[in-house]
């Protein structure tokens, strides 16, 4: 998952797509010691890839799999990419729904003391205005 999550930070599409093709057939986790996602990793690189459809399945999936385990700040991590990659793709009702996980993944990070995460959604959420 490690080297997945490297290669999707450094938008490395040929990486991600040898890496995505070594982790198909790994069930849907959320890693026990490192509370990453599974499904959060695929969905970066899927983005990377182009792959949006399919990168949104995989966040669905992470979002699902982090609230089920009670991974709340890979839940916010999960909340912040998903809402990301929607405003990046601007389908017919992407903005809204980015919004809501915008507000979500707000109201986890300021209840977690993540203040980094806190001011990069809303420093997304200025773009947003401009």
């Amino acid at each position: 998952m490690v080297r997945g999550n490297a290669a999707a930070l450094l938008d490395d599409q040929e990486s991600c797509e040898l890496i995505y093709s070594e982790l198909e057939g790994m069930e849907r986790v959320v890693d026990p010691e490192s509370l990453v996602s599974l499904d959060r990793v695929r969905a970066r690189m899927k983005t990377v890839m182009g792959d949006l459809e399919t990168a949104a399945t995989h966040f669905e999936s992470a979002v699902e799999q982090t609230r089920k385990v009670g991974a709340r700040g890979e839940l916010a991590w999960s909340l912040l990419y998903f809402s990301e990659m929607l405003l990046d793709r601007d389908d017919a009702g992407d903005r809204e729904k980015a919004v809501d996980l915008q507000d979500e993944a707000i109201t986890l990070t300021q209840d977690m003391g993540m203040v980094p995460l806190t001011e990069r959604i809303l420093a997304r959420r200025q773009i947003l205005r401009a």
